[in-house]
């Protein structure tokens, strides 16, 4: 019988954070995230749906470690789930020390993944006050967690998260090298999810799928061919709604977005 409760659970406890990264959602144009913590009222409510979960995640765009009470919230949550269960988060590993590594993993955390952005470079992009976020910080919060990996004879996990971007993707080889020889657990890369046309320029990928692309590219060059610039048609067309556009330029939008209704094909005219 399937269970009707969930096997994996996501508590956003924070979204305080002492890093200000530009690609991050919470500095996008428009954003208006509060800075709040969980109370712990609120986390002693959910615990009835702790028993029957596989694993719990304690973050969602904050730092975790910023939270008054999560050594408290992972206690609480071990006491409730089964064996086998994992508990764990993400974190920038600018307030993980020694002590701290060992309060985690005695209050039962499973697994810390710590967010890198390369070998080499800082971030000047992710102001702290302390400073910028370092390549140095990961590797002294990685020692950290393994001195009270080792202290407690604990199966803790200690992995890494790389976004991959223009600017970093040459230093993940070498990264994979280095948290092999330290011990590290698992690495997970990503791509850069675009908040912001600000950092356009970082992205490795084109968010548009290859059937959009290629439509797209057939009708800028019947554009071209009328002595049209496609780009521009589709910005005039996004600013009037299309009730001040030429009759070329709309023949132009019902025939592109006819085929991609016809090919099932999503089409995103952003400017």
């Amino acid at each position: 019988m399937k269970s009707t409760h969930p096997k994996k659970i996501y508590l956003e406890i924070t979204t305080r954070c002492n890093l200000q990264c530009r690609m991050c959602v919470k500095y996008a144009a428009g954003s208006c995230i509060p800075e709040r913590d969980m109370p712990i009222d609120v986390f002693n409510q959910l615990l009835v749906s702790f028993p029957k979960a596989e694993s719990l995640i304690l973050n969602g765009i904050g730092e975790p470690l910023l939270h008054p009470h999560l050594f408290e919230f992972i206690r609480l949550a071990r006491s409730r789930m089964a064996e086998n269960t994992s508990i764990g988060f993400q974190s920038n590993g600018i307030l993980l020390d020694e002590h701290k590594a060992f309060n985690l993993i005695e209050a039962g955390l499973d697994t810390l993944c710590l967010s890198v952005d390369g070998l080499q470079s800082t971030v000047a992009d992710c102001d702290s006050p302390g400073g910028e976020h370092s390549f140095s910080i990961v590797a002294k919060a990685v020692s950290s967690l393994n001195l009270a990996k080792r202290t407690i004879g604990s199966n803790f996990k200690i992995g890494l998260e790389m976004v991959l971007t223009r600017e970093n993707i040459h230093e993940l080889p070498g990264l994979v090298a280095w948290a092999s020889d330290e011990g590290v657990d698992y690495i997970i890369t990503t791509h850069l999810i675009l908040y912001s046309k600000t950092t356009e320029d970082l992205n490795l990928f084109n968010p548009n799928p290859l059937g959009a692309v290629q439509l797209f590219q057939k009708y800028n060059q019947k554009a071209f061919s009328l002595g049209l610039n496609m780009g521009d048609c589709i910005t005039l067309y996004r600013k009037y709604a299309g009730t001040r556009s030429e009759s070329v330029v709309l023949d132009l939008f019902s025939g592109i977005q006819k085929e991609a209704k016809e090919e099932d094909i999503r089409l995103n005219f952003q400017g």
